[in-house]
This record gives structure tokens, sequence and C-alpha cells, in this order.
């Protein structure tokens, strides 16, 4: 069972082909404390709960340029990329060959745990943009992770919390209109993005249209018109990749499922998975 929830956590996660590999730019390892994305890592909020987690192992920076893949599907598993700044697209390959898109990551966020299930890949994971990661070997986390319970106690809370967004964003996309499904996907940028950038309202798309319309099941034109209509209607502002929410009770409003009461915001359900 164990097994089951963490490739479902690897498939959640939020992820063209080129033959580029990880540019690793090898430097001095940067304390958790001292980097810029700490307050907003995936670390920090262990260190909040009392665990040093990554204190006994030396994670490595590295850097890569856009449409460079951090791993692909196949591949063997054998480390962790937590981005620092920059974003990632994860995506599988339909029977057909067409890219399916499954979520993106963005600075503080974990690409690959999947790898803790799985000697392989079941996916693929490639830079939307110059990015730097900080890189830690499975073995290192595993090992992490027996010296301090605690610490699967809070990525057992990290799963609840991406099965949780998977079942909200399987309802969106199975059963909502182009509006709630685009107005959820902007809460969640807003959110995640905000909480680096410290603007919620303000922030700027790492992906292109496409790739939205893929992960929502759309098509590009239906993307640009939900866009149009939100602008025109005073909910959002528009400038290429450059958002603004205006309004944001009523894009909160366009993301309920149905006419149910919300028990949170669909910001918070959006919280990506790998």
């Amino acid at each position: 069972m164990g097994q089951i929830y963490w490739y479902a956590f690897g498939a959640l996660m939020f992820g063209c082909f080129d033959s580029k590999v990880m540019s690793h730019t090898q430097t001095t390892p940067t304390q958790c404390q001292e980097c810029e994305i700490y307050g907003h890592c995936f670390a920090h909020q262990l260190a909040i709960e009392g665990i040093d987690a990554f204190q006994k192992v030396h994670p490595k920076n590295a850097a890569a340029g856009p449409n460079v893949h951090l791993f692909r599907a196949g591949e063997a598993a054998t480390e962790l990329h937590i981005i620092r700044s920059g974003s990632v697209k994860t995506y599988r390959l339909s029977p057909d060959g067409d890219e399916v898109v499954l979520g993106f990551f963005l600075p503080g966020e974990i690409v690959g745990l999947e790898a803790l299930a799985a000697s392989s890949h079941q996916h693929f994971a490639v830079t939307l943009e110059p990015t730097q990661t900080c890189d830690l070997t499975v073995g290192e986390f595993k090992q992490v992770i027996r010296d301090d319970p605690k610490l699967s106690e809070t990525i057992f809370r990290s799963l609840c919390s991406a099965l949780d967004h998977a079942q909200n964003l399987l309802l969106i996309v199975g059963h909502l209109e182009a509006k709630a499904r685009v107005a959820f996907f902007m809460l969640s940028l807003s959110h995640r993005l905000g909480q680096c950038l410290g603007d919620e309202n303000r922030f700027k798309l790492p992906m292109d249209r496409r790739d939205i319309a893929n992960h929502l099941g759309l098509t590009i034109e239906t993307i640009s018109r939900v866009l149009s209509q939100f602008q025109r209607d005073g909910v959002v502002k528009v400038d290429g990749k450059h958002v603004q929410i205006i309004n944001r009770r009523a894009l909160e409003r366009l993301a309920r499922p149905g006419d149910q009461p919300p028990t949170r915001s669909a910001a918070a359900l959006s919280q990506p998975t790998d």
C-alpha cells in the first residue's frame, strides 16, 4: 500500500525532447539557512518542526538552461531535485506519443519523489526557464528519514495533501467548465508563487498557454477566450505572461466546484506533487 501511495505522489507532484542533460555546476554547497528560498523551502518547513533534515547530508547546487531534462521516464531514479529558482514541467507520453502535462514545480518544491518507491522514473521532468536546483541522492534522503521519524510524518502529511489535490483536479478537469479550470489553475499559481514573491496577486506565468491547455484538458483557443472573458469582467489583468488578480473573491467563486461551500480556498488545495 505504501508503494501505491508513493507512485500516486510521484504522478501528482507538480513535469520536447532534447539532447541536453542536466548541466551541473559544482559549487560550494549552500547551507540551508543561507539559501535565498529557505523560508519557502521544504527544508525550512521541516526546521519549523524541529527537524534538521539536511544537516548530515551535503546537497549539491546545480544549474540548467531552459528545455533541459532533469530526468526522463525509464531512467534510473537516483536523485531528488529541490527547485531554488526557475521552474520545471513534468509530463508523460500517451500511447500515441503525445505529451500529457502532469504539472509544474516552482521554487521550494521537490521534483522526483517517486524515486523513493521506484528504481526508475515514471515520467519526464524538463526545465521551462533557466533553473537552479539543490540536488541530493535518494540514498541520502532515505537515510535522513531513518534518522528522524518526524520526517516520515511530515512526508505523509504532504502525501495526504497531494491526494486531496488530485481529487479536486480530477473533478475540475473531468466535470467542470473551462472557466472553473482556468480559475482554479490561476489561484494555485498565485498561492504558490506568492509564497516566494510575497504578492499573491501579481505573478508571471513560467509556462506557455499550450502547456496550461494541455494540463487542464482544454485548447489554447479556449484558454485565451477564458482569460479574455476574465479581463472583460474585471477579474484578472493579463499582459503576455504577466498576470494581476483584480478580484480574488470572484476568481475563487469561479473555481469552486458546483454550489458547495468552500472548505478551503482552491489555492490552498493546489500544492504540487511528484
